[in-house]
């Protein structure tokens, strides 16, 4: 029941969940009701716009993603600009002041510890504001992406997701299949593959084999450790692939349009060309 001079105030959600559920599907069907606008930017056949709550939220995740974007390369800017000013004594910088470079060389390391040490904080301010800026563009670029491509976007969002909960967490991977096939932390586990091949060698195992090895993994030993350099190293190989992938894709089709452009140009000069002629026939 709404409030009322008996009830002044909302039931919770506890208290009356069905009031609630009521609710919110009468928003939600008043929000798909409404009769599309016409888009003034739109084309000619006046195409419309979709409900109002899709225009919200895309609005809302432009304003949220260039904000995060701005604050990402700000607060980059602002932490180097940090570590600038950290400093360990007069020795570690330039007599004249500024900063240690062709100008002024860097001194030897046991000649003044301190410059050299100034000069990795420094190092460290500009990679943080790097990889700062570099954060809040990828944020732009996503955004962008998203609207152009949703669908492409957020399938590459859940692979690059999973390429590095891979690479933080390996086992993730290979952890549930050698479990599932009977090697476990407290060794082979009774009535599952792994017991029944270790009963066909005799329950004899060799150092070095690929039962050992296997049994090593699910325990957390050598094998763990070996598995988790594999996956790591074929996440990381897979990736640099792509990428070398996309550069060529890339260099190629921008090779194919100055091509065109060129071709283009050619077949225009041809045609002026034809053109002056036929004035002087």
């Amino acid at each position: 029941m709404p409030p009322s001079a008996e009830n002044p105030r909302w039931p919770s959600f506890f208290e009356d969940p069905g009031f609630h559920l009521n609710i919110a599907k009468k928003d939600i069907a008043n929000v798909f009701n409404q009769q599309p606008n016409i888009n003034a930017n739109a084309n000619t056949q006046g195409e419309p716009k979709g409900p109002a709550i899709l225009e919200t939220t895309s609005r809302h995740i432009d304003v949220a993603a260039n904000g995060i974007s701005k604050w990402l390369t700000q607060a980059g800017k602002d932490i180097n600009t940090g570590f600038s000013k950290i400093n360990f004594g007069k020795s570690s910088r330039p007599p004249e002041g500024g900063r240690w470079g062709q100008e002024t060389p860097l001194p030897g390391f046991f000649e003044n510890p301190k410059a050299h040490l100034t000069v990795a904080v420094f190092d460290i301010g500009n990679g943080i504001e790097h990889a700062f800026g570099g954060a809040g563009k990828w944020t732009k670029e996503a955004n962008e992406n998203l609207r152009r491509e949703p669908g492409k976007t957020m399938r590459n969002a859940v692979l690059d997701g999973a390429k590095v909960g891979l690479i933080i967490a390996p086992a993730l991977l290979w952890g549930p299949v050698v479990n599932l096939v009977g090697f476990g932390t407290a060794g082979v586990g009774g009535g599952t593959a792994a017991a029944a091949a270790q009963s066909s060698l005799g329950g004899t195992i060799a150092a070095g084999s690929p039962f050992a090895f296997l049994q090593s993994a699910g325990a957390g030993g050598y094998g763990a450790v070996a598995m988790d350099v594999v996956v790591r190293g074929g996440v990381l190989a897979s990736s640099g692939a792509n990428w070398v992938a996309k550069k060529l894709g890339k260099k190629d089709s921008e090779q194919e349009t100055t091509d065109e452009g060129t071709t283009e140009k050619e077949t225009k000069d041809t045609q002026e060309t034809s053109r002056s002629v036929q004035n002087i026939d």
